[in-house]
C-alpha cells in the first residue's frame, strides 16, 4: 500500500492561509466577551487612604449615633471585618478565628451623641478600643454634625477629629476627615516604628474630593 505524504512546505502553507481567517474571526453577540460584565480594579498610592475614609464612614454608620441622640453612653460592638477590608485576610486581629473571612472580629466602642436644640449640631464622642497583632491602643473620637446628606449634598456637613494613642504617650496616630458642600478633605499623620537601631518614622496622607454631586468630581 502506497501512502501519500504531504511536503512539509505545503503543510506550512496550508495552515498560513487558513490562520487569517480564524484570527479575524469576531466574537458571536452571544459569546462571553460580549455579554461578560467587565470589571476594572485599580491599585495605586491612593488606595490605602481612600480605604480608611471608607472605613472610617463605615464604622460611623455602624455606631447609629443619630438614632441614641441624648441617650447618654452606650456600650456598640463594630465588625471590622465589615468594614476593614484588610482584617479580612489577616487571622492576627483579634477574635478573628480559622472560620475564615465571615467570622465576625469585634471591637468594642462607648458612644455618647448629644445634641442641644434642634439647631444645633450633633456632637458624637466615642472611645474604641482597638487590638490588633502586638499592639493595643484606644482610638478617641470627636465628631460634630451640622447637616444630614441630601440629593443636593450627598456627604453632609460634618468634621470628624480623631488620635489614636497606646497605653501611655502621644497620639500613634491623628487627623480629621471633613464634609461639606463641596466635598471631602481627610488628612492623617501616623508614626511607624522604625528598623533595627532606627527610630519611629511619621508618615502623612492627605485626600481631597472637589464634588458636589456622586456623578463627577475631582481630586488630588
Amino acid at each position: 500500500m502506497t501512502r501519500h505524504i504531504p511536503h512539509p512546505t505545503r503543510l506550512i502553507l496550508a495552515l498560513a492561509a487558513a490562520l487569517p481567517a480564524l484570527a479575524l474571526a469576531a466574537p458571536g453577540s452571544d459569546s462571553a466577551y460580549r455579554t461578560d460584565t467587565q470589571n476594572s480594579h485599580v491599585e495605586d498610592a491612593t488606595s490605602q487612604g481612600i480605604a480608611q475614609v471608607n472605613m472610617i464612614t463605615c464604622f460611623m454608620s455602624a455606631m447609629k449615633p443619630d438614632a441614641l441622640v441624648n441617650k447618654g453612653n452606650y456600650l456598640a460592638l463594630l465588625d471590622k471585618n465589615k468594614c476593614d477590608p484588610n482584617a479580612r485576610s489577616d487571622s492576627g486581629n483579634s477574635g478573628s478565628n480559622n472560620a475564615g473571612s465571615s467570622a465576625p472580629s469585634y471591637m468594642s466602642a462607648i458612644v455618647n451623641s448629644a445634641r442641644a436644640t434642634n439647631d444645633d449640631p450633633m456632637r458624637v464622642k466615642t472611645w474604641i478600643d482597638l487590638v490588633e497583632k502586638d499592639m493595643a491602643a484606644t482610638i478617641f473620637l470627636n465628631t460634630s454634625v451640622s447637616a444630614a446628606p441630601t440629593s443636593g449634598n450627598p456627604y453632609g456637613v460634618f468634621r470628624l477629629d480623631y488620635c489614636g494613642r497606646g497605653a501611655s504617650g502621644p497620639c500613634m496616630m491623628n487627623g480629621y476627615l471633613e464634609g461639606a458642600t463641596d466635598g471631602i478633605s481627610y488628612y492623617e499623620t501616623s508614626m511607624e516604628g522604625g528598623g533595627q537601631g532606627q527610630g519611629p518614622s511619621t508618615s502623612t496622607t492627605a485626600l481631597r474630593l472637589n464634588a458636589a454631586t456622586t456623578d463627577t468630581g475631582s481630586g488630588r
